[in-house]
């Protein structure tokens, strides 16, 4: 019985809130007063791009072979209630968006939107997945295992084996670091 009242009145709420958001614009049009349905969504906007501060990165990523990967770029941290994450755009020739989420509790994810859309998973003596996927929707998961996993509040140092890795005998070594850009 609580439940047919609860589907009641989340009905009649429902149907309250369309009948006031049309009437609200129907009222707009007649005396041509526009009232944004999205307030709320615009100052949500607004106040986590005041949340968001600017900041310099190094980037590094290296392997056991000697190649490596080395650039600085600007970009941008945002502090979050369980996580920090750092957002920026790779100096590469498909100009890959990089979101980088670092976790309380020592686990770090990592995106990269690109020509291929990267999700990396990083967690401390775990076996997690890595993904890849192309435009083209042909996708490929691999194993990838974390031996060093060092957070610090602007430093970030991760030692990681995938399976192909771990056939060759190598491994990678991530190392972000940044700071704030007066």
């Amino acid at each position: 019985m609580k439940f047919l009242n609860f589907i009641k009145w989340m009905l009649k709420s429902f149907i309250i809130g369309c009948a006031t958001l049309f009437l609200f614009n129907i009222l707009g049009a007649f005396i041509n007063l526009n009232i944004p349905v999205n307030t709320n969504l615009f100052i949500i906007n607004k106040i986590g791009e005041a949340m968001k501060k600017q900041i310099q990165i190094h980037f590094s990523l290296g392997q056991i072979n000697g190649s490596s990967t080395l650039f600085n770029v600007d970009g941008f941290v945002e502090e979050h209630v369980h996580f920090k994450r750092i957002i920026f755009v790779e100096p590469s020739d498909d100009n890959a968006k990089t979101v980088i989420d670092i976790y309380d509790d020592n686990r770090v994810i990592i995106n990269r939107f690109g020509k291929i859309h990267t999700k990396m998973v990083y967690i401390l003596n775990e076996e997690t997945l890595a993904t890849l996927k192309t435009d083209f929707g042909y996708e490929v998961s691999m194993s990838n295992y974390t031996h060093e996993l060092r957070i610090e509040s602007n430093l970030l140092a991760i030692t990681y084996q995938t399976l192909s890795d771990k056939e060759q005998g190598g491994h990678h070594k991530l190392l972000i670091t940044w700071k704030k850009i007066a």
